[in-house]
């Protein structure tokens, strides 16, 4: 039996690149949503929004009507323009309650997925923030 021993002498031969286009496969789920944290949403989508949770959300709080309305508006407006967490919170809470509504809309789920990602990032600084605070009183 007789071996052959190969040579240190390697092959020069092209090897083939495999394309991959990264771009054409879809996300699952609501990731496709995650994927640009930081765009800028239309100004008609948030007043959408806003009307939307300033006409629902006294029926959730069984404030339809009368004096508890008012108080309700009298609180909840200033506090939407000097707080951009809670508007952030108001938003992400009226785009959860359309997409009941309306789950065939993309920039929906966009939208959702956008506010949720703001009021959990402002809620967390918030508490630490307190947190820290609470601390260094002590």
């Amino acid at each position: 039996l007789q071996c052959e021993w190969e040579t240190n002498v390697q092959r020069n031969t092209p090897r083939r690149r495999i394309r991959r286009n990264f771009s054409e496969k879809p996300l699952a789920g609501q990731a496709q949503g995650m994927v640009n944290v930081f765009t800028i949403l239309k100004p008609d989508t948030t007043s959408r929004l806003l009307r939307h949770f300033l006409d629902a959300s006294p029926r959730w709080l069984s404030t339809r009507s009368g004096p508890r309305r008012t108080d309700y508006y009298s609180w909840l407006l200033p506090a939407l323009s000097e707080s951009q967490l809670i508007l952030s919170c108001v938003l992400t809470i009226a785009s959860a309650d359309l997409l009941k509504y309306e789950r065939a809309d993309p920039e929906l789920h966009h939208v959702a997925v956008e506010y949720y990602g703001q009021a959990v990032s402002g809620l967390r600084t918030a508490i630490d923030t307190e947190m820290t605070g609470n601390v260094a009183t002590d």
